[in-house]
C-alpha cells in the first residue's frame, strides 16, 4: 500500500469519528451529551476524572514560584471575607467559604486521571512545577473539564516579597494580595488582579489579556500582544509618569479624558513617583486612575 493512499485512508477514519461525535453531540445535549457517552465506552473518555484535592499547611514561605500546566490563584484575607466570586473549579467555592483555610494554606486541585504538580517549600520560597504543554501523552479529551491543575494559595494578610510565575496556557489570578515584586510571563493565558497592593510588576506576555485593579506603586511594566490591557489604580493620576504604546490599538486613560485611536497609537507623560509602561499590539490599552475613578 502507498504512502499517499495511507495517508487518505487515516484521513477518512479522521473525518469519521469527528463527524460521529458531532452527531453524537448535538443528539446528546452537546458537551454533557458526549460526556454520557464517554461514561460508557472507556475508549473515549479523556476527561480528567474527579477533582481530588492536595492539602499543604502548617509551613511558612515569604515567595511563590510557579512553572509549567498550572492555573494559580492567590487570595488574601480582603478577598476571603467578601460575596466576590472566586474562580475556583468545580464548586468549590462553596466549600471553601464555609471553613476558611488559615493563611499559608495551599490546595492542590487535579482531576484523578491528571498528573498533580511537584510543589515543596525550599529556603522560604513556595514552588510549583507542572509539567509542560509537550509533555506526557497527548489525549483525546472530551469532558468540560479543561484538566489543567489548579493551585490555590491563601496568603491571608501576609504581604509576598516575590511572586514569580511562568506558564503558558494557564492563567493567573491575585484576589486581596499584597506582594513587593510580581513577574509573570506566558502566553494564551489571563492575568487578572483585584484589591492588590503592587509593589513593581512584570508582565511579558503573548494574547495575554491583563486585567489590573488595585493599588499599584513602583514600576508596572507590561509587554503584550493580540490582547486587551486593563488597568485601574486607586492612587491618583500625578502619582504616575507614563510611556503606552499600542499599535494598532486605542488609547484611553482617565474615562476618555485622553483618547488615542489613530497613528501613532502611543503617550507619554511626566510624573511620580510611580510609572506605568505598557507596549501592546493588535489590542487596546485603558488606564482609570482614582481622581477619575472615584468621582
Amino acid at each position: 500500500m502507498s504512502k499517499l493512499l495511507k495517508f487518505f485512508i487515516i484521513c477518512a477514519i479522521v473525518f469519521c469519528v469527528g463527524l460521529g461525535l458531532t452527531i453524537g453531540g448535538v443528539l446528546g445535549d452537546g458537551v454533557e451529551g458526549i460526556n454520557r457517552v464517554a461514561d460508557k465506552h472507556e475508549w473515549l473518555d479523556g476527561s480528567p476524572g474527579k477533582m481530588q484535592i492536595e492539602k499543604m499547611e502548617g509551613e511558612e514561605f515569604d515567595s511563590v514560584e510557579v512553572t509549567g500546566m498550572v492555573d494559580t490563584v492567590f487570595i488574601g484575607t480582603e478577598y476571603m471575607t467578601t460575596d466576590s466570586v472566586w474562580p475556583l473549579p468545580d464548586g468549590l467555592e462553596s466549600i471553601i467559604k464555609e471553613s476558611i483555610p488559615e493563611q499559608g494554606t495551599v490546595l492542590i486541585c487535579h482531576g484523578e486521571n491528571v498528573e498533580a504538580p511537584d510543589y515543596k517549600i525550599e529556603e522560604g520560597v513556595l514552588k510549583i512545577n507542572g509539567k509542560t504543554a509537550d509533555e506526557g501523552v497527548v489525549s483525546m479529551n472530551f469532558s468540560s473539564d479543561d484538566g489543567v491543575p489548579k493551585a490555590i494559595i491563601f496568603c491571608g494578610d501576609k504581604s509576598l516579597e516575590n511572586i514569580t510565575t511562568s506558564n503558558n496556557f494557564c492563567d493567573v489570578t491575585l484576589l486581596g494580595v499584597a506582594y513587593d515584586n510580581a513577574s509573570i510571563s506566558g502566553s494564551d493565558n489571563d492575568v487578572f488582579m483585584e484589591c492588590v497592593k503592587s509593589g513593581n510588576l512584570v508582565i511579558d506576555g503573548d494574547a495575554t489579556d491583563v486585567g489590573l485593579h488595585g493599588d499599584f506603586y513602583g514600576i508596572t511594566n507590561i509587554t503584550t500582544k493580540d490582547s486587551d490591557v486593563e488597568i485601574e489604580t486607586c492612587e491618583n493620576r500625578a502619582e504616575y509618569a507614563m510611556d503606552i504604546f499600542a499599535e494598532n490599538g486605542d488609547i484611553e486613560l482617565d474615562n476618555g479624558e485622553v483618547e488615542i485611536d489613530e497613528y501613532p497609537w502611543k503617550y507619554s507623560c511626566e510624573g511620580g513617583p510611580n510609572k506605568i509602561v505598557v507596549k501592546n499590539s493588535l489590542g487596546d490599552v485603558k488606564v482609570y486612575f482614582g481622581d477619575t475613578l472615584y468621582q
